[in-house]
């Protein structure tokens, strides 16, 4: 039942005439509530993989960085005391 009022007047609307209207209205809607969440989770999806993508490679390349600096640059020779 759906109960509409307008100008002062109440209409009710029952039987398969309120089911059509039910559905006019919540289908559509519920149609464009999933497709917003479905956008927002691959979205968020997508930030996600993308942040773990660049922090991997970003983590090996600072490895292999430090790996090649300590490898040039050799050990340090200590220095003499002066008397």
């Amino acid at each position: 039942m759906i109960i509409i009022e307008r100008n002062g007047r109440r209409i009710v609307v029952t039987g398969w005439r309120a089911w059509l209207i039910w559905l006019a209205i919540v289908i559509p809607a519920t149609l464009l509530l999933g497709a917003v969440v479905v956008s927002l989770v691959c979205l968020l999806l997508g930030i996600a993989l993308t942040l773990t993508t660049i922090a991997i490679f970003a983590l090996s390349l600072a490895v292999i960085l430090a790996m090649t600096v300590g490898f040039f640059r050799g050990r340090a020779r200590p220095r003499r005391r002066l008397p």
